[in-house]
């Protein structure tokens, strides 16, 4: 997947042998480092456990040597440049899938698997958004063992972050509401307001209250 528009790459390698490439590409600053060592504080690890969706994440992530890091800057601060500098950001992790050493991608609070962020990645092909490479999508039990939903990363297209509190619903059904709902924030741009209602058809009328995470 070419990320086109390509306006300079320089190249350069530091005294301590971290190789860096940064560019601008599409009215987006992007940067890929090579750094010769694991992610610092163990947070590869810590993050790999937040994926229940990948039994063998907490061990890959312990295996890595070293790791890439990929940072993309949208030059100007509307959704449409955020919305582009987040698929640029996919294509440059995927296409580093390529060399066969990947063993994961940690991002949004969690580690993914490689096989499941190219498959996402390709979404775009069909002109969808990589949704599940941008956004994480947790589940939790409350105190009083009820179940709960959240997502971690919507903070970065300037959205706030959504949680579901207290439903009876299955996790399926959580993960497959906050997919949707994430979904169309991001697509069309929607900001969400405290009073408000949100669902699926005229009966499903969900009320939003803003307040502080749990």
């Amino acid at each position: 997947q070419g990320a086109g528009g390509v306006k300079h790459v320089h190249e350069e390698e530091s005294e301590d042998h971290v190789l860096s490439i940064v560019g601008s590409v599409n009215g987006v600053i992007v940067s890929v480092a090579l750094m010769p060592g694991p992610v610092p504080n163990n947070e590869a690890e810590y993050n790999a456990e937040t994926n229940y969706m990948w039994n063998d994440a907490v061990e890959m992530a312990q295996k890595h040597q070293a790791h890439l890091l990929v940072a993309v800057l949208p030059e100007e601060n509307d959704h449409s440049t955020h919305l582009e500098a987040g698929k640029i950001l996919v294509k440059l992790c995927d296409a580093a899938f390529t060399s066969g050493n990947v063993l994961g991608v940690n991002t949004a609070g969690t580690v993914l698997e490689p096989a499941f962020y190219h498959e996402n990645a390709l979404a775009m092909q069909e002109g969808l958004l990589p949704i599940l490479n941008w956004v994480y999508l947790g589940l939790c039990l409350s105190e009083k063992e009820e179940r709960c939903g959240y997502t971690f990363g919507l903070d970065v297209f300037n959205k706030d972050n959504i949680e579901v509190i207290n439903t009876a619903a299955e996790p399926v059904e959580v993960r497959d509401f906050l997919f949707n709902i994430v979904s169309y924030i991001l697509s069309s741009d929607i900001t969400l307001h405290d009073g408000e209602t949100i669902g699926y058809s005229e009966a499903m009328k969900l009320p939003i209250t803003r307040s502080p995470g749990c």
